[in-house]
């Protein structure tokens, strides 16, 4: 049985913080922040709506991106909230999306719910993820090579190998892991975050989701352990268990993510 406590050591709330929507949100009133990461705030607009709000400096092309691939995914029918429009705040860009109500599958993980039933669903929900085929928006080489900027003599070499890696046109979320899946009250899950979306082969999507289990950076307030880091070990070997794949079908791309993620920045500091 693996245990997840290390993921109580998470804060799961904190105090609300207020602001004002200007002219170019939809309305005029108080938002209250209920989500925070490293590249955005999510808001609630109190009208069944959420504001994603991205750090300043965020580059609008880089927001676009985000609001065309939900848009995406909607397309193919896919478990994701609404994205209704583009927005502006001062020197900020966000995106308006459908509100949803829930917790995410870590918080499911962290109250102590099976993680061989959690993880089963989260399996079956990456599957039908990768199933679908496209070549709108950027390929995974193409989202690999921008993650690591110019290229410059020191990383001459990684651009070669990224180049040389095959094509294929599989959907790619690029940062599917529990805590961008949303669980609801009556069951359903959603899918959020689509920054990263691209398209690709299936192995390199579930190689991506292996390395955030399994090496992926942990929050600020969870303590990294020899103990933790074999919780995640464990709990990466049992979703490729559940995904029917062999450790052996993304290694080759494991190698290239793990270098890649040493360039990896939010958008607003990214190093070209």
């Amino acid at each position: 049985m693996i245990s997840v406590d290390l993921f109580n050591q998470r804060v799961s709330c904190y105090h609300p913080v207020y602001m004002p929507l200007s002219s170019g949100l939809h309305k005029e009133e108080q938002m209250k922040l209920i989500g925070r990461g490293a590249t955005a705030e999510v808001f609630d607009c109190g009208d069944g709506t959420v504001c994603k709000l991205f750090i300043p400096g965020c580059p609008v092309d880089a927001v676009k991106r985000e609001y065309d691939n939900a848009c995406l995914m909607e397309e193919m029918r896919l478990p994701v909230p609404k994205a209704h429009k583009l927005a502006t705040l001062d020197s900020r860009v966000g995106i308006i999306y459908e509100k949803i109500c829930g917790e995410s599958a870590l918080d499911k993980l962290a109250a102590g719910e099976s993680v061989d039933g959690l993880m089963e669903r989260f399996a079956l929900l990456h599957k039908r993820i990768i199933s679908c085929r496209t070549r709108q928006g950027m390929s995974y080489k193409q989202f690999l090579l921008s993650c690591i900027g110019r290229k410059i003599p020191d990383k001459e070499a990684l651009y070669e190998r990224i180049e040389g890696l095959p094509d294929a046109d599989y959907l790619c979320h690029g940062d599917y892991h529990p805590g961008n899946v949303l669980v609801g009250g009556d069951g359903s899950w959603r899918v959020i975050d689509f920054m990263n979306v691209c398209y690709g082969p299936r192995e390199y999507d579930a190689a991506r989701t292996f390395f955030l289990l399994a090496q992926g950076e942990l929050p600020q307030e969870v303590q990294s352990t020899e103990e933790s880091l074999s919780i995640r070990r464990r709990l990466a070997a049992l979703y490729l268990e559940k995904m029917q794949l062999d450790y052996q079908e993304i290694e080759g791309y494991l190698c290239i993510i793990r270098e890649c993620r040493k360039y990896e920045t939010p958008p607003a500091r990214k190093e070209v």
